[in-house]
Order: structure tokens, then C-alpha cells, then sequence
């Protein structure tokens, strides 16, 4: 059962862990064959209803079957090699599949009991790898010895292997078309091609699988871009059909997955700003018709409040209208710090219009800025030398 061909200090030091210093006569992973080799699962027990993934339930039946049958390192997943950090890292894997904790909260159904005793054997066995050094040594040294063993078995058994073929051959008879050793297949002697020949194998061996996997990429990326496709298309005629109903909200949800879908659709784009400029507007004619109602009052507080409703509403949606009145409602307050910055704004979007020039220069002059005011007045009377304000404006202050 255990491997005893290793340095005797070595084995007679893990014997006095019992079974937890014993290493298995041969590897449990046998190359060529994977983590589970040929071990039958039962699978009655791997479709009983429970909230694991198939990929759990077969690992915590595989090592539950395998308690002190498999080395530590196997345990893990990792070589004798490895060092503190893999070990770490290998059961911080293990915890996040099979910590109690992780798993509190699902339902375990057959697997509870797998569960537990899984983590509290790979709980013991991190404990021995990791905070006994002289133990850790120790079995490692012992499980390469067993690894350099078992291949050495398994190399011989090939060669054996090998020559039967070659006697086979040199007396006219047919050799099977494939040999095993054990559960391992066995490849073509080494010694029977050319360094060159195996070197060009390799190269058209992994040419091959770069081009399966340029293949296999390209098809996952299309079919991904045809999904998103559909969606955005989808997404598309809903916000069309919400937008004819008034909907607003809902077919600018709709739009905002399109742009999110399809970033490069001009299409999209277009209704996307349509319908936020909509919202905009919607929004900002509400703000309107509440500050309107507000400065209708005598109160100072609610007239105050009105002008932050008006200034709300000019930067949602500054058409020409509202920033001519709330220009007029800023200067009778004298108030006009927060008007300029979008008056600037959407000038600069509307580089031709006298209108925004001039309350623009209003707002100036309030607040006793005269060379931009100035600068504004120029522009008017650039677009209009006759424009009859600017015109005063520069007779007033001799500019």
C-alpha cells in the first residue's frame, strides 16, 4: 500500500505521522489519463438534486473514495515541487469550492457529509505541507522517489513492449495497431525516427492547434457579435415603439442598450441623443412651468427658489426663449454668476446668434466686467453693424 523504497531516515521519520505520513505505492493521476483516470463514478449519486455543479460532485466523490490512497500534492493538484506559495494558493482554490462557509447557504443534498470530510482531510493536509517544514521535505523527497520509480517501471515496460513489436516484425507477423502499458498508451520509439522528424512533428503538432484556435476564437467572437446584433436590433424596435406611445423613459433605457450593444452604430447613436434630448426638454418644461408659478409670488425665499428652477431648466434644455427670460429675471436680482457660464456655453454652440451676444453683454455689464463686455458688443456689431443695442452700448461707454 505504501511506497517503501525511499531513504529509510526519510520513511521511518513520516512513519510516526501514521497513514498521514504514508505515500500510495503508485501515482493515483496516471499520465495520459487525467485527474480521474478510469474511475467509475456512481452515477446515480452525481444526478441526485442539489445545488452543486457537476465538476464539484465529482471532485468530493473522487477524493472521499481516495482518502490516504492519494499523496498530498495530488490532493491538490500540484507536483512534489511545489512550494509554500502553490501550496497556499492551491488551497485557497480548494476552500473557495468546499469551505463550509462557501457552501453554507446551498443545498448540499447527498454531498453534506462529502462536503465536510473532504475539507477536513485537505484542512489536515495543508496543516502537515505547510507548518511542518521537516515533514513537508521529507514526504515530498519521498513521493519523487516514488514518481522516478513508477516511470522507471512503466519505461521498462514499454521497452519490453517495444521489442515484442520489433520480434513480431522481424517474423512476418503483424503487430497490434496499439500497445498500452497498463492504462497508459505507448508511443512509437524515440529511436526509430530522426531528431529532424520529431522536431517537425512538433512544429506541425502546434501550427495545428494555432490554427484551431484562431478558428474556435473567431467563431466565438462572431457569434458573439451576431447575438449582441439581435439584441441591439431588438432593444431598438422597443424604444422606436415606446417612443410612439410617449413612453420617454422607457425608449431611453431601450436606446442606451442599443449604443451599449452596438457602440458603432450611427443609427443608435442618433435616436439615443433624439430621445435624451426629449427627456431633456420634458424635464426642463416642467422645471419651467414650476419656477414660473414660484416667482409669481411676492415671497423673496420663493422667488429665489425660482431661479434655481429656472436655471436648472436652461441647463437641461437652453432654448433662446428661456435664457432671454431668465436673463431678465437674473439682472432684476442681479444675479448673474450662474447665468454666464451657460449663456458661454451655448453661444459657443451658436457662434451666430446676436441674442445669447447681447445677454451676454447685459450680464457683463452688471457685473462690471467692460472688456467683456466689450468683446461681445464687437462681435455684434462684427455679425451687425447696425444692431441699434450694441450700438448705444458702445456710445455709453465710449469703446
Amino acid at each position: 500500500m505504501w511506497f517503501d523504497q525511499a531513504s529509510p531516515d526519510d520513511l521511518n521519520y513520516l512513519a510516526q505521522y501514521g497513514v498521514w505520513g504514508g505515500v500510495p505505492a503508485i501515482p493515483v493521476c496516471l499520465p495520459g489519463l487525467g485527474r480521474y483516470g478510469r474511475y467509475q463514478f456512481d452515477r446515480y449519486l452525481l444526478l441526485q438534486k442539489n445545488d452543486l455543479t457537476i465538476a464539484q460532485r465529482r471532485e468530493l466523490v473522487f477524493l472521499a473514495d481516495y482518502f490516504h490512497k492519494i499523496d498530498h500534492f495530488e490532493f491538490f493538484e500540484l507536483t512534489a515541487d511545489a512550494n509554500e506559495r502553490d501550496i497556499k494558493k492551491a488551497f485557497f482554490r480548494f476552500s473557495k469550492r468546499f469551505h463550509p462557509d462557501a457552501v453554507r447557504e446551498l443545498n448540499l443534498g447527498p454531498f453534506a457529509e462529502h462536503v465536510r470530510l473532504v475539507f477536513e482531510y485537505g484542512q489536515q493536509a495543508r496543516d502537515l505541507l505547510l507548518d511542518d517544514q521537516a515533514f513537508k521535505d521529507a514526504y515530498a523527497r519521498v513521493t519523487k522517489a516514488r514518481d522516478l520509480a513508477y516511470h522507471s517501471k512503466l519505461q521498462a515496460e514499454r521497452e519490453r513492449q517495444h521489442q515484442k513489436v520489433a520480434e513480431a516484425r522481424s517474423k512476418g507477423i503483424k503487430p497490434p495497431k496499439s500497445m498500452r502499458v497498463g492504462a497508459t498508451p505507448t508511443p512509437l520509439p524515440q529511436n526509430q525516427r530522426s531528431q529532424a522528424e520529431i522536431d517537425e512533428r512538433k512544429s506541425l503538432l502546434r501550427e495545428r492547434l494555432a490554427q484551431n484556435q484562431g478558428r474556435r476564437q473567431a467563431h466565438e467572437q462572431s457569434k458573439q457579435s451576431a447575438d449582441l446584433k439581435s439584441q441591439a436590433k431588438t432593444f431598438f424596435m422597443a424604444g422606436e415603439q415606446a417612443e410612439a406611445r410617449g413612453q420617454v423613459s422607457r425608449a431611453l433605457n431601450h436606446f442606451k442598450l442599443c449604443v451599449e450593444y452596438m457602440p458603432k452604430e450611427q443609427k443608435y447613436i442618433e435616436a439615443l441623443k433624439r430621445i435624451e434630448a426629449k427627456v431633456a426638454e420634458d424635464r426642463a418644461s416642467k422645471l419651467w412651468q414650476e419656477a414660473d408659478s414660484l416667482y409669481k409670488s411676492e415671497d423673496s425665499i420663493q422667488k429665489q427658489a425660482a431661479l434655481d428652477l429656472f436655471k436648472e431648466a436652461c441647463a437641461l434644455s437652453p432654448s433662446e426663449r428661456r435664457l432671454v427670460a431668465f436673463t431678465q429675471y437674473s439682472l432684476e436680482f442681479e444675479l448673474v454668476e450662474d447665468l454666464i457660464p451657460i449663456l458661454q456655453k451655448t453661444q459657443q454652440k451658436e457662434p451666430f446668434n446676436i441674442e445669447y451676444m447681447w445677454l451676454l453683454c447685459q450680464c457683463f455689464e452688471l457685473s462690471k466686467s467692460l472688456s467683456d463686455t466689450q468683446k461681445y458688443m464687437e462681435m455684434i456689431l462684427g455679425l451687425d453693424p447696425s444692431e441699434p443695442r450694441a450700438l448705444r452700448l458702445k456710445k455709453r461707454y465710449r469703446f
